[in-house]
């Protein structure tokens, strides 16, 4: 049996994260939207704007009639699932021609599903996010964890893990208080919202509160129609690599006190076998401190290893070795394609 400190990874399995990732397929879109609107719409404006999300589902648009809490002039919030930008023209034109009052936004899921021909290749995606993904700015709380739902029983509130491969940078609520700020989600044991594809590995960004959607740039509808996909993820979702060997020439130079700017390397005999340090002492530290303190999985990531070893931070260099041939986004019910 394996235990936590005897896990290690293979040589195929460094390989395969070593390895690009190539998807068939790439859509990017808002998953979900709330909306606070000044005025309440009726039954055929609803239904004229869930014609443009979830290809018409009826859950594609969840009223709520109530006021929001810190604007009490506002009764209604609408919840658009996977909305077309034809939903936000069509919402944008009924509030132009009933109110005065802007809409507030004040929570946004904006989402990359990566298609791939196995299921196992769809996990490996995911353990790659865990493995290179760093969100660079974060509460102390953060920390990368299994993804939890929340549910409720006969005995009260409770955690379960939804998503036997899944993770989030966000630490678990301990109430029925919504979250707030920003923070990364995925997992890959869901088919694709969009087309119900299998092997797609699934990852969101998620903004909870006014102030955050506004940081990206989403304050009105318009920005919504408008929304840079392509950008937003080029800009905000941040791979790197972690040079192990110069960790650990970094860690022995704390430890001894000395300036050493070359790894500690051994050559044994005429065979051509090297065997370097710094490179087990950096491999050693990652798997150790990269191991998450979670009772329901037995998982490592970059994330969790920077908040151990916050120094380590600048021996990262960027990466992106997802090879991406088309991604598309919603347009009218259909999946239209973006160029770069």
């Amino acid at each position: 049996m394996v235990t936590q400190n005897q896990k290690h990874f293979t040589a195929d399995q460094c390989a395969a994260q070593s390895a690009p990732l190539a998807p068939i397929a790439s859509y990017r879109y808002f998953d979900k939207i709330h909306v606070w609107l000044p005025k309440p719409l009726n039954r055929k404006q609803l239904r004229e704007i869930a014609d443009e999300c979830e290809r018409g589902s009826p859950d594609a648009l969840i009223p709520h009639y109530e006021p929001c809490p810190y604007h009490p002039d506002y009764p209604m919030r609408l919840d658009l699932h996977q909305a077309s930008r034809q939903a936000f023209k069509v919402l944008a034109r009924i509030m132009a021609n009933s109110s005065n009052k802007p809409p507030l936004i004040n929570y946004a899921e904006i989402t990359w599903d990566l298609i791939f021909n196995e299921q196992s290749e769809a996990d490996d995606c995911v353990q790659y996010f865990l493995n290179h993904l760093v969100q660079g700015w974060h509460r102390k709380s953060m920390r990368v964890a299994a993804f939890y739902k929340w549910k409720e029983d006969d005995d009260g509130f409770e955690y379960f893990r939804d998503y036997p491969v899944g993770w989030t940078t966000r630490s678990i609520r301990t109430g029925k208080r919504g979250l707030m700020g920003h923070w990364f989600s995925g997992y890959s044991t869901r088919p694709c919202k969009l087309t119900g594809e299998t092997g797609c590995c699934h990852v969101e960004a998620r903004y909870s509160s006014l102030r955050s959607v506004k940081r990206i740039g989403i304050v009105n509808l318009s920005d919504l129609i408008h929304f840079d996909f392509n950008g937003y993820f080029d800009t905000h979702l941040k791979l790197y690599n972690l040079d192990e060997a110069r960790l650990g020439r970094l860690h022995r130079n704390q430890q001894s006190g000395g300036k050493s700017r070359h790894s500690s390397v051994e050559h044994y005999g005429n065979s051509g076998f090297t065997y370097n340090r710094d490179l087990r002492l950096g491999a050693t530290l990652y798997n150790s401190l990269s191991l998450h303190n979670d009772p329901f999985q037995d998982e490592r990531s970059l994330q969790h290893f920077l908040n151990q070893y916050p120094k380590a931070r600048r021996l990262l260099t960027p990466t992106s070795p997802i090879e991406i041939q088309h991604v598309y986004h919603i347009s009218r019910n259909t999946l239209v394609p973006v160029t770069s």
